[in-house]
């Protein structure tokens, strides 16, 4: 090699070697520089994850004093105090008020935070001289129970405020007292559970990598809550834990739990409004600890000499191997040359292997084809009347394929059923011709035990000689002797069809017959019922008419004048209870041919029959009916069809124990159309259930028998030509009943 070039090259090393030195001392400033900053920046994002973790305790703790002194200034509670102090005793209303604030207790305690926690373990009332008054059950054995008459957790501040409790590792008790005039009348005691604060920062510092305490200092010194372990897989299980007091946990930079732990900065933040302090144990470099910039420097020194050593022996041994490198090239140039000769050869021998391969797949392919497919194999030899035949071909007939060879034209005419085989000769003629592409035949052919086998035969001359004189032919065999079975069968389906049909229609028409039966009878229950109710008022009167004129008779003050308003008072009330049966008559006198009716006329006359008992059960019945339509069909039916729905209204609201009922009852046009809304506050339709209402013998009711609605559905739909529908509202369900408007008869 010339020596100027050597010379060259050795400059130009040492010029790349000293640029590499400081582009590497560069980088190690830069990175000593980023680290540090990264790791202030790391620490003051887990002090404000910290200050986060307090909101969250803070806004968890104070909507518990929130919740709790909305329960104190609930209508429940608040009718207690008010009762009470109106005098009302134990007996008579004060321990109906209790039950009514005992299930709003328990109403409290079953709402689940957003981690699935209970937010309570227990609530209780306590009036003003600490006596229990309500206690709800606790959620578990370990609730704490009231030492005397309250375990001194009634001592209050002057102004009666609320106040965080904690009384030992169990008991976190929130105090709201109720207070009028500067009073206190009652406490409510909640026993918190604190293990559910504990998932909600579990849920904050999980991904933050903070280790926490929350401390809380009680009669018995500092309690720590600790989270569970990453094993456990969330917070659940997380328990108060005695500690020491603050004052003896070490603190500050350097303090570690143990030998082999990280460098930790202890932040303690307390939570205002409560006893509780979060403790929070923070990396004090951040990522890496405080000394990683240090270490990465004189990691990227021994780098640098690294790669200045590796380079000063690259250069030397570069140069003994530059004259090797001329010989080793010619040496690969000829070795280059063999390996392409070698390559044709490797790829012609692989090209003869893949077509091989191929054949063999192919031919496996085909046999796994005519096994799966369970089809026979014919090649007939037309010249010399070979046959050659599949083992499948022999057992169609019952057959071995041994006890068929050799197979000849004599042999086929005697398995092949007579009547099939001229059929069969006349194709295969055809095809021979030329007139027909393919060969394609059922026939009939004798199987070994003596029946007779439908089979599909097909085929084509697959070769023929200069003149078109066939030559050779190969097809299929395939049995159908079951689609053969199913025709024969669909054959005599078909001829019993129409009687079949006529019988399930008049199965059907006397089942819908039973079906009206028994929804007439359930609409005459129902009008018993109301004609009970609406008789009730005129008879109690008579009643008190009569015990008129018998007092007037004792006291010799019965004259004509008294006599004549009395029997005009009588007739009055029973010319009332004449016209309620007659209007009950009309309502269930069927319509036989359709007619014009007012819609706002056949609701107010549903409304009418019922109105008297849905009060007596304390449901109201508010209309709006001011957009009147005309209707064409049955007007009786029509009201049967509300007055069902008004019933079901009725029942919902009584199973869901709504205090006051409300049906709503609106009219409405809507293009030609006209709309019956009825909807009440009972709670609604059950979920997966609505699919289902409108069909025969479903009902949602304990004794129901699931015929309402299905008939309410066939009146509108079938003979009125309209269509009834339901939906879920808020606190309820929605029926829409709609029938196309008429015009209004001349």
């Amino acid at each position: 090699m010339p020596k100027d070039l050597t010379k060259h090259r050795r400059v130009l090393f040492f010029a790349s070697s000293g640029g590499l030195v400081v582009y590497l001392a560069v980088l190690i400033l830069s990175n000593y520089y980023f680290q540090a900053r990264f790791a202030k920046s790391q620490h003051e994002q887990y002090k404000m994850q910290s200050l986060i973790a307090v909101g969250v305790v803070q806004s968890y703790f104070d909507a518990r004093r929130f919740e709790m002194g909305d329960l104190l200034t609930s209508r429940e509670v608040a009718a207690y105090f008010e009762n009470k102090a109106l005098g009302m005793s134990q007996q008579y209303g004060l321990k109906q008020s209790l039950a009514i604030v005992h299930a709003r207790f328990l109403a409290v305690m079953g709402r689940k935070q957003a981690t699935g926690g209970a937010p309570y373990r227990r609530i209780v009332l306590y009036d003003e001289h600490g006596e229990v008054l309500t206690d709800s059950p606790a959620e578990t054995s370990e609730a704490g129970s009231p030492a005397g008459k309250n375990g001194g957790i009634l001592s209050l501040p002057a102004d009666g405020a609320q106040k965080i409790i904690c009384r030992s590792r169990d008991e976190i008790l929130l105090v709201t007292p109720y207070e009028v005039n500067g009073q206190v009348h009652g406490t409510i005691v909640a026993w918190l559970n604190v293990s559910t604060a504990g998932m909600l920062i579990s849920d904050q510092m999980r991904a933050s990598g903070i280790g926490w305490k929350l401390m809380a200092e009680t009669p018995a010194g500092y309690q720590a809550f600790e989270p569970v372990s990453e094993g456990d897989g969330n917070a659940a299980g997380a328990a108060l834990q005695t500690g020491p007091p603050l004052a003896a946990r070490p603190g500050g930079k350097g303090w570690n739990d143990g030998p082999n732990a990280s460098p930790m900065t202890i932040l303690r933040l307390p939570i205002p409004g409560t006893p509780f302090v979060l403790e929070s144990m923070i990396p004090s470099g951040g990522m890496g600890g405080w000394n990683f910039p240090t270490v990465s420097l004189f990691g990227l020194v021994a780098l640098s000499a690294a790669v200045l050593l590796a380079l000063l022996l690259f250069l030397r041994v570069n140069e003994e191997s530059i004259a090797m490198t001329v010989r080793v090239q010619e040496t690969e140039r000829t070795s280059e040359q063999m390996s392409q000769k070698n390559a044709r050869l490797q790829e012609e021998i692989e090209q003869r292997m893949e077509a091989e391969q191929k054949l063999a797949g192919s031919e496996k392919l085909l046999t796994s084809v005519i096994t799966g497919a369970q089809v026979g194999i014919w090649d007939w030899n037309i010249q010399t009347g070979k046959t050659i035949l599949n083992e499948r071909w022999a057992e169609i007939i019952g057959c071995h394929l041994g006890d068929l060879e050799p197979f000849s034209a004599a042999d086929w005419a005697r398995l092949c059923h007579p009547e099939d085989l001229e059929r069969s000769s006349r194709l295969f003629e055809r095809v021979f011709d030329g007139t027909l592409n393919h060969y394609e035949c059922e026939l009939r052919v004798r199987h070994a035990l003596g029946h007779w086998v439908w089979v599909l035969d097909r085929g084509m001359v697959i070769e023929r000689d200069g003149d078109g004189k066939p030559l050779h032919a190969s097809g299929t065999r395939l049995d159908i002797s079951e689609r053969k079975q199913a025709e024969e069968e669909l054959r005599r389906l078909n001829a019993t069809l129409e009687q079949r049909v006529e019988e399930q229609v008049a199965k059907n028409m006397e089942q819908e017959r039973a079906l009206i039966h028994q929804s007439r009878l359930a609409a005459m229950g129902e009008m018993v019922g109301n004609i009970a109710h609406q008789w009730r008022q005129p008879l109690n009167a008579l009643g008190l008419l009569f015990v008129n004129v018998k007092d007037a008779y004792g006291q010799n003050t019965l004259d004509e004048p008294f006599l004549q308003q009395s029997t005009e008072t009588a007739m009055r009330l029973t010319q009332k209870m004449s016209t309620t049966i007659n209007d009950f008559r009309n309502f269930f006198h069927p319509h036989k041919e359709p007619m014009h009716f007012s819609a706002r006329e056949q609701v107010e006359a549903a409304v009418a029959l019922v109105e008297e008992s849905f009060k007596s059960n304390g449901i109201a019945i508010r209309t709006d009916l001011a957009q009147d339509s005309s209707l064409y069909g049955f007007p009786n039916e029509y009201s049967q069809v509300l007055l069902n729905l008004f019933c079901n209204a009725r029942d919902s609201i009584a199973a869901c124990g709504a205090r006051d009922g409300v049906i709503d009852v609106r009219l409405a046009q809507e293009d030609a159309f006209c709309s019956v809304y009825v909807a009440d506050n009972g709670g609604g339709i059950p979920s997966g259930t609505m699919d289902k209402i409108f069909e025969p013998y479903f009902s949602t009711k304990p004794m129901g028998t699931g015929i309402g609605l299905y008939m309410s559905s066939m009146i509108i739909e079938r003979n009125m030509h309209g269509r009834i529908t339901a939906r879920n509202l808020d606190g309820g369900a929605e029926f829409k009943v709609v029938l196309p408007r008429a015009a209004t008869p001349d």
